[in-house]
């Protein structure tokens, strides 16, 4: 059930990312995280669907990783810069200084997602692939952090809700 549950997801994302691409998302580097983000979700959970079916292919490891990779790295680095220039009256596009960030990010999940194929690597790339996510959020911090303490950009009021 649960293989099938996957697959139609799969399914399902694949045909609404074809349906969403426009050439013009490869301008745009924080369109690259959000569509990255998505083909990874939907990788892990394919090969989710693959490994519940009894098929060889590495154990849940694998696909927990890149589910989690999917959405807490790459997804939520777009969405975290996406809408945090919103709401400080920012465009949203990714920082400059956030692009070299989106390269290391990439790396790590590419490098984390590779070794279940050479598990003997695990150890010393594992704390590799730790630390790299953690110096891109400490980055992200480092860029980010000040538009939420500081005035609008936009210099427009902010919002206050009751």
């Amino acid at each position: 059930v649960g293989a099938t549950i996957a697959a139609v997801v799969v399914v399902s994302g694949g045909y609404a990312l074809v349906r969403w691409w426009h050439r013009w998302v490869l301008t745009e580097p924080m369109l690259w995280l959000l569509f990255l983000g998505v083909s990874v979700v939907l990788a892990g959970l394919a090969w989710l669907a693959v490994v519940l079916t009894g098929l060889p292919a590495g154990g849940l490891d694998g696909p927990v990783h890149a589910l989690g990779l999917g959405m807490l790295a790459v997804m939520a680095m777009g969405m975290m810069t996406r809408v945090s220039a919103g709401h400080t009256g920012r465009p949203i596009h990714l920082p400059r200084l956030l692009r070299p960030t989106l390269v290391v990010l990439l790396a790590v999940a590419a490098v984390r997602l590779l070794l279940p194929i050479w598990p003997g690597l695990a150890p010393a790339w594992l704390a590799l692939t730790a630390g790299g996510l953690a110096l891109v959020y400490l980055i992200m911090l480092i860029v980010i952090g000040p538009w939420l303490v500081s005035e609008r950009a936009d210099a427009r009021p902010p919002v206050r809700t009751r």
